[in-house]
Formats: structure tokens, sequence, C-alpha cells
């Protein structure tokens, strides 16, 4: 990768930005090259990312307000147990539905970042504003397609939990298997259909045939990635609102480190898998060529 490639005030690419001897020998190299060159387009694009995760907090923040105040309001309306536990409940599901909308939201600058980590990956220099708005143009109904789907999926599991919490032991078990097979199934191929929409143009059928045997084929590694996910899971479980939201907003600021492991991750199965023998003109792009090194 080239010493600087990401320019916020140029409008054209350097001529010496794509030297070869400055490409790393794998994607695990170009990890921390891109690190180390390109920290202020990541802090840039977790900025973008906190900015559009402004609903999903908002809505976390009112939905903390009203669980820890809705009982007593009730009950001082002359509210029964049993309005009280009903009004939890239906706030429940009222919040678990506007994340799947609020979600939608964080897909429009996701599609960007793609786009943008696509061409430091391939180490072809960035050009931020340009590259960004490029990738919204051409993967936002693809990212918001695929984000609508893991919003239902999370959203059903969640209210699966939601209407047997009370039942006791039952409860735990459907809703281990349920979130077991959301993650463990679905959020990885959902990955790898996140990565290869931004890379090739396919049918959505053809993307998840390719992402789930892509999926099995990396599971052990991709359930790094999924568990990574679930473990946001568990910050509902800090009831102080501020420190909550604080430790949210500094994951999203450093979201985009995950998002690039994912690129490259994904990249590597690409090259191996498709690229290779189908793409020859973008396998191992971004690489010192095969000659270069040993295998």
């Amino acid at each position: 990768m080239s010493k600087k490639t990401t320019y916020f005030k140029r409008n054209k690419y350097r001529v010496d930005d794509f030297g070869i001897d400055d490409l790393p020998l794998n994607r695990r190299a170009q990890f921390f090259d891109i690190l180390k060159n390109e920290w202020k387009t990541l802090l840039l694009m977790g900025a973008i990312l906190l900015i559009f995760s402004i609903p999903y907090l908002s809505i976390d923040v009112l939905h903390w307000f009203i669980k820890v105040n809705l009982p007593e309001q009730l009950k001082s309306d002359g509210g029964t147990p049993e309005m009280i536990a009903s009004g939890l409940m239906l706030t429940e599901i009222i919040y678990e539905a506007a994340l799947v909308v609020a979600s939608l939201f964080v897909a429009i600058p996701l599609s960007g970042v793609a786009r943008v980590n696509k061409r430091l990956v391939h180490g072809e220099g960035v050009l931020f504003k340009s590259d960004f708005f490029d990738g919204i143009k051409m993967n936002v109904w693809q990212f918001m397609s695929l984000m609508f789907i893991y919003g239902v999926l999370r959203f059903a599991n969640q209210i699966v939990f939601i209407y047997i919490k009370d039942i006791p032991y039952m409860a735990e078990i459907v809703y281990g298997v349920s979130t077991g097979i959301l993650h463990i199934v679905f959020v990885p191929i959902l990955l790898f259909m996140f990565a290869e929409s931004s890379i090739y143009k396919m049918k959505f059928f053809t993307n998840f045939k390719n992402s789930s045997q892509l999926a099995f084929n990396s599971i052990l590694l991709m359930l790094i990635f999924s568990f990574i996910i679930f473990a946001v899971y568990f910050l509902r479980y800090i009831f102080n609102p501020i420190l909550r939201v604080g430790i949210e907003a500094l994951i999203i600021l450093l979201s985009p480190l995950y998002l690039l492991s994912l690129s490259l991750f994904t990249m590597s199965r690409f090259d191996k898998y498709i690229n290779k023998e189908h793409y020859p003109e973008i396998y191992r792009k971004g690489l010192k060529p095969l000659e270069k090194k040993e295998e």
C-alpha cells in the first residue's frame, strides 16, 4: 500500500500512490499498513457512523427512561400488576421494532464505508468524499435490504424471549437456541453478503448461495466476527444510561477497525474461492504479486 492514499482536499490521485514495493505481503499485514497510514480515514468513518447512529442511541436512552418510569406511572394511575407487566412488554416490543428502523439509517454510511474499504484493500487510493458518496449510490439499497433482514431476524429472536421469559427453564433454552441459530448460522452468511455485494454485481439469491458456502468454509473465524456483534447485546445490562451510551458511542467510533478486519478477511476468502479463477484482475489486488514472496 502507498505511504498516504487518503487526502480529504485532493480531487485526483497521485501517480506515486501505487508503488508495488509499498504493498504488503498478505491481508494480515495489510491491516496494520492501513491502520498506520490511514488512521485519520478510519477515524472519520467512525465519526460518520456515530452521527448516523444518533437515532439508534436516542431510542436506547428513551427506552431506558420509559422502562424505569412506566411502572411507577401506571401504579400511580391505579394500574394493576398485570397492566404494568403488559405495559412493559409492549414497551419492549416497540423498542425492538424501533431498532429495526434505526438500523436502516446505519446502513446508509455503511454502504459508503464499504466502498472506501474496498479501495483501501485494493490499494487504489481514496478520495474520501467522492468514494464515500459513490459507495452510497452503488451499495445503499443492497445494504439496507440486508440490514432489514438482520433487523427482522434479531427482532424475531427478541420477541420470542419477551413472550416466554416468565416460563422457568424453557425461556432460557428457547432463547439460547434461537440466539445460537441467529449468530452461528445467519449472521456469518449476512456478513459475507454485505462484503460480497460491495465487490461484485450479482443477484440476491446468487449472493446468498455464495455467501452460505463461504461462511460454511470459514465458519470458525466468521464466528469471531459474529460473536463480537452478539457481545454488544450485553450492554443492555448496564443500567446507567450515560455510561451505556458512552460505551456504545466508543464502540461505534472504533467500529471501522472491525469493518476493515472483516473486509480484509472476506477479501482473502474471495481471493481463494472466487477471484483466482473467475476474477483474476482483482486476485490479490493490493498485495505484492505472489512471485515476490513464497507461499
